[in-house]
């Protein structure tokens, strides 16, 4: 790793392993977050006292080239993230009358990355994230959400065992360790060459996509492609309840790829 000219600590292409092994020897994974993206075009991350910066998932990925986009789509059919999650029989997200989207699409984000990865599903509960926001019930970034639950992670279910309950007093005991079996731990920003092609991309390694539309004011998952004759667009399940799933045919203005999760198997 290396430090920039503002003294930050810089994940590059030859030192990810070793930051990787930095955040497993230290019981977590990346933790907190700084503004997306810097003007190195870098995203800013703390992790023990330190602060680090995660490249772009275009250095990553193998972007292909907008002529082989529909055929990727049609070969992709069955084997998308969402066909895996299917498969695991993930209930749809419900995130009900509250401001939550940011929430309840980064667990649902995180637990299809957990069955992607071939670890035992398990329903996270997004509330247990809440702190994200301060406890309040409201809108808020999809950067600060995945700092937060980098940090503290995302209990299971049956330690917030009612829906939409913010209030941690009234979560079972534990809570807040068993959170922190459920953390991503690593990220990547996507969206800087090539919108498309870097979900293309991510999606034929079966990685799903913490997204948001700042048109629609919204986040989701997106988790496959689907095709309408020569055009193709982007798909996921909304956290308004079953049965919800969409097809966004407006421009995608950002998402974040959780391209590894805590193996622990509780």
């Amino acid at each position: 790793m290396r430090q920039n000219e503002n003294g930050l600590w810089v994940i590059d292409e030859e030192s990810i392993a070793e930051a990787r092994d930095l955040a497993l020897e230290n019981g977590g994974g990346v933790v907190g977050c700084l503004p997306r993206k810097t003007q190195m075009g870098e995203l800013q991350w703390e992790h023990a006292g330190k602060l680090c910066c995660a490249p772009m998932a275009a250095e990553y990925l193998t972007i292909p080239p907008e002529s082989e986009w529909t055929k990727i789509v049609d070969d992709m059919a069955g084997r998308w993230p969402a066909d895996i999650a299917d498969t695991h029989g993930l209930p749809d997200m419900d995130q009900g009358s509250n401001p939550l989207c940011w929430l309840f699409s980064l667990a649902d984000t995180m637990r299809t990355e957990r069955v992607c990865e071939g670890l035992p599903y398990i329903e996270l509960a997004p509330e247990s994230g809440i702190g994200a926001s301060n406890g309040r019930n409201t809108g808020w970034y999809c950067d600060s959400a995945l700092a937060y639950v980098a940090r503290h992670g995302l209990s299971a279910r049956e330690y917030v065992p009612r829906d939409y309950d913010l209030k941690s007093k009234n979560w079972k005991e534990g809570w807040d360790v068993n959170a922190k079996l459920h953390v991503p731990l690593e990220v990547w920003d996507g969206g800087a060459k090539s919108m498309t092609g870097e979900l293309l991309a991510a999606m034929q390694l079966r990685k799903s996509a913490y997204a948001w539309a700042d048109q629609w004011s919204h986040a989701f998952k997106l988790d496959k492609y689907v095709r309408e004759g020569n055009k193709i667009y982007p798909s996921g399940p909304n956290s308004w309840g079953p049965n919800q799933r969409f097809i966004l045919k407006m421009r995608v203005s950002g998402f974040f790829v959780v391209r590894s999760m805590t193996s622990s198997l509780k």
